[in-house]
């Protein structure tokens, strides 16, 4: 049964809600700028709370409960509007921001909103050069290295956030993996079995690896072993070189044979929705087609398939070869690129947009090794935490800490840690209650996450008949008009009709008629 419950009134029901909070999913480090949009609605009218056609609000914005800073806009009724924050954060670990809007309205709950942000303190990146040179900017990877590290470079005061090791590909081992959050191939020729092996598990439990071209590579090799038929890490098969020829050195024996000489191609002008590359859909950020492509391996995507094997393109060239594509690989990610992070097949490194670009990727990748700290209700708050490597015998191992969580009522409650590859999860399934829990164990810093709600159940308008009525053959309900209509019914389904009346009656008759016919048939005859 359907009882619609509320009075409808135009000079009541106006509420002022924020919606959402927009930022960049990437990676963010000490005293780096993250710019906080949020989204605010006026449902109805706010005559009592805010007076004018259009309403002015004061927001708030709260880091870890202090006020960081206030903002004032305007608002019209049944309008939209948003307000944006710029903020830094001092120290790393886990943060929360709540944006609220300071209004007296009749849904007060629906004014703030929260968000969990993690701030970096380093992320570690391990590149395997392919092609060293102890000569300035001849080494492979020395333009990648300049664009992952550019205060540390320039030797200037200020942090960079991604910290490199450039290792040749004889060192790479098992040791280097320890502390690593990002792989890079720079044109490397191939690699051991241990090696492979050692970095298909360093991507299984939740590394991310980048794969630049180069002239150096052993194609048969890569596509064996390292993306063998779908099965490997590789997000495709590696085909022809494609573009102009080198005119300085001999040609490249996987070059095509119809290469054009003149030939080059630029990165596909496109709104791009990916994590990495949403960042230069802003003009003032960089115009990637400006770059000239000369060299590219083909890739084949012809078996790409985003639901059923979590690969799929981020970016193509004006080919329409792929440029980016991206691989999920269990817990992990891999992002290969078409050509090569040098000036040799590219001018890639001479844009200014390089150092952006080299940093988006591997900062949104390696976001993206820690489950979500933003959830909706019910959804499973979990936490990945690494196992000690440290064969001293004194410390003590995460499985024998408790692991305690702190709901937004208050309440804590200890959760169990499981193994989960290189590490342990901790994993906590009661978000119900929407607000913010806090994880916590012992000599760490704490984990938060937000559980949010749909902002569906904002609007305070109440529905007319036409929507009742539609509304109630979609769920099959009895639609009453009031609650005394409810009642009613309510009675006759517990109590049924009143019928002992008319049973009396007819039981009475029966008993007048047993009457007169024993008296018929009592009778003696003379």
């Amino acid at each position: 049964t359907l009882l619609p419950v509320g009075v409808a009134d135009k000079n009541d029901g106006g509420n002022v809600l924020i919606e959402s909070l927009d930022f960049s999913s990437r990676a963010l480090g000490i005293g780096q700028q993250l710019m906080l949009r949020a989204n605010l609605r006026l449902d109805g009218e706010l005559g009592k709370a805010v007076a004018g056609k259009n309403k002015m609000i004061r927001v708030q914005l709260k880091i870890d409960g202090t006020e960081y800073a206030t903002s004032q806009l305007s608002i019209a009724e049944q309008g939209t509007s948003q307000v944006l924050f710029p903020c830094e954060f001092e120290t790393a670990g886990s943060h929360v921001v709540e944006v609220e809007a300071i209004v007296d309205d009749d849904l007060p709950t629906d004014n703030r909103f929260a968000a969990a942000i993690t701030v970096w303190d380093k992320i570690n990146v391990v590149i395997l050069d392919g092609d060293p040179s102890s000569k300035p900017l001849e080494s492979e990877s020395d333009f990648l290295r300049i664009a992952l590290t550019p205060y540390t470079s320039g030797r200037l005061t200020l942090a960079d956030l991604i910290e490199t090791q450039i290792l040749p590909v004889h060192e790479f081992s098992s040791e280097s993996l320890d502390q690593a959050h990002v792989v890079v191939l720079a044109n490397v020729p191939r690699l051991g079995e241990q090696q492979q092996e050692k970095l298909s598990e360093f991507v299984d439990d939740g590394g991310a690896l980048l794969v630049f071209a180069g002239n150096r590579m052993d194609i048969s090799w890569y596509n064996e072993r390292m993306y063998d038929s779908g099965n490997g890490l590789l997000p495709a098969a590696l085909g022809k070189v494609k573009g102009a020829r080198d005119s300085d050195g001999p040609a490249d024996p996987n070059a095509a044979t119809n290469a054009n000489p003149n030939s080059s191609a630029s990165i596909s002008s496109q709104f791009f929705d990916h994590p990495s590359l949403e960042f230069f859909n802003r003009a003032d950020n960089g115009d990637l087609s400006t770059a000239a492509i000369n060299r590219w391996y083909a890739l084949d995507t012809q078996s790409l398939d985003w639901e059923n094997n979590g690969t799929g393109v981020m970016a193509r060239l004006s080919t329409g070869d792929p440029f980016l594509l991206e691989k999920q690989i269990g817990d992990g990610v891999v992002v290969q690129c078409a050509t090569a992070c040098d000036d040799d097949w590219s001018d890639l490194p001479t844009r200014p947009f390089f150092v952006p670009l080299m940093q988006q990727l591997v900062t949104s990748a390696a976001a993206r090794l820690s489950p979500p700290r933003n959830i909706s209700t019910g959804q499973p708050a979990t936490a990945l935490i690494q196992t000690q490597t440290d064969q001293d015998a004194t410390a003590t191992k995460p499985n024998q800490q408790q692991i305690s969580i702190q709901t937004p009522s208050g309440i804590k409650k200890t959760i169990p840690l499981v193994e989960q590859g290189a590490n342990q999860v901790a994993q906590f399934d009661n978000t119900r209650r929407p607000g913010v829990y806090t994880m916590t164990m012992p000599g760490e810093q704490p984990v938060h996450f937000v559980a949010t709600t749909a902002r569906t159940e904002s609007d305070l308008r109440t529905y007319d008949q036409s929507q009742l009525t539609a509304t109630s053959d979609r769920l099959s309900a009895n639609l009453v008009g009031d609650s005394g209509e409810y009642l009613k019914q309510d009675r006759l389904r517990r109590h049924g009709r009143e019928v002992w009346k008319y049973l009396l009656a007819g039981l009475l008759f029966l008993m007048f008629c047993e009457l007169a016919l024993q008296q018929r048939f009592a009778r003696v005859p003379a």
